[in-house]
Parts: C-alpha cells; sequence; structure tokens
C-alpha cells in the first residue's frame, strides 16, 4: 500500500508512524472510497496522532492517478482479508489451548491477574496470553520474566509442549561425555 501511495504523491509515510495504525487505516479506507480532499482526509486523524491536521493535509497532495488507486484499492482489499485471516488463526489458537486447559483439571484451577506493565504490540493475538499461558504451564507465570513477550510464550508453547520442567544439565549425570570433554571444547579454535 506505501508504494501506491507513494505513487500517488500521498505521503502518509511521513506524518504517520504506522500507515496501518489507526489514523493510517482510517485515511487509506476514505481514500479507497473516492475521498481525495486533504482537508477531509486529514479530519480523520486519530487523537493519538503527532502530527496537526495542517500537517496531514499538507503531505495528501495527490496527483489522482486512477490507476494508481485501482492498485491501491486492491491492496487495501487484500490487506483487510490477511489481517481476517489472522484473526481466524488467532481463534484457533485459542479455541486448541482452551480444550487443552479443559481436559486437565490442574490447569484449570489456576487463574492469575492481567498484567498492565506488559506492552501489547498490535500484532499479537486477541486472546488472553496471560491466563491461557499460566493454565498452560500450571502455574508457572512466564510473562513475569522481563523481556518475555506475549509471542515469546505462545512460541514457548508451540514448541516445549505441556510444561516446564526442570532439567538436570549437571555434567555428572551424563553418559556420553567424557569428563574432560567440556574442557577440550573450551580449548578446540575453529579453522574457518
Amino acid at each position: 500500500m506505501q508504494k501506491y501511495l507513494r505513487l500517488l504523491n500521498l505521503r502518509l509515510d511521513v506524518v504517520v508512524k504506522d500507515v496501518t495504525g489507526l489514523t493510517g487505516l482510517s485515511i487509506i479506507d476514505a481514500i479507497c472510497k473516492g475521498e481525495m480532499n486533504p482537508e477531509k482526509l486529514a479530519s480523520l486523524r486519530h487523537g493519538n496522532c503527532k502530527k496537526s491536521e495542517q500537517e496531514i493535509a499538507k503531505a495528501l497532495q495527490s496527483n489522482g492517478r486512477k490507476d494508481l488507486l485501482f492498485s491501491l484499492n486492491h491492496e487495501y482489499e487484500l490487506y483487510l482479508i490477511f489481517q481476517g485471516k489472522i484473526s481466524e488463526c488467532d481463534k484457533q489458537i485459542q479455541k486448541l489451548l482452551n480444550e487443552q486447559i479443559n481436559k486437565d483439571d490442574n490447569k484449570k484451577q489456576h487463574h492469575i491477574e492481567g498484567k498492565v506493565h506488559k506492552r501489547i504490540n498490535k500484532n499479537n493475538p486477541d486472546i488472553n496470553i496471560n491466563l491461557l499461558s499460566y493454565q498452560y504451564f500450571e502455574g508457572v507465570d512466564l510473562l513475569a520474566i522481563e523481556g518475555v513477550s506475549h509471542s515469546t510464550v505462545l512460541t514457548l508453547m508451540s514448541e516445549v509442549g505441556h510444561g516446564i520442567n526442570k532439567v538436570d544439565f549437571s555434567m555428572k549425570n551424563s553418559k556420553t561425555l567424557p569428563k574432560d570433554s567440556l574442557k577440550d571444547l573450551r580449548t578446540t579454535k575453529l579453522n574457518l
């Protein structure tokens, strides 16, 4: 979409941080519906947008090429289709997680309050990852770890499986590695 906006001389990327944010999408939607008046487009700005309506209107002086407007409309429709497909995937993820949690009474008993300090990215699934992960991992609060995001927790759920258990990585329990193998690994030089 951004390519066609630039070709139309609509420099939305200059005046908004994210063209797929609230302001950007409302302006793109209006353009696709035929609105080309820069002042009317600028009036669609969201209250959180840092640029003024005058700055936005100045950046939205279109050349009005119909072929590029058609292409922009096509790209916008595809964007909406893909957003719908992503939403369907989110619902399926929630359904599968709820099925796994509801099978196990031990998992169902765990409840946790929401985290106000965790920043929620606009691309995060529209499900309560905080509660579902707490129940899924039977009381282990992974979101309490600094730097762990909702997408990290979903990745752990899909890769690790049903639980995070303590693993003993001590060398004394290893039968396959000789006693001095760690020392040998540290001193070996790689010939690249």
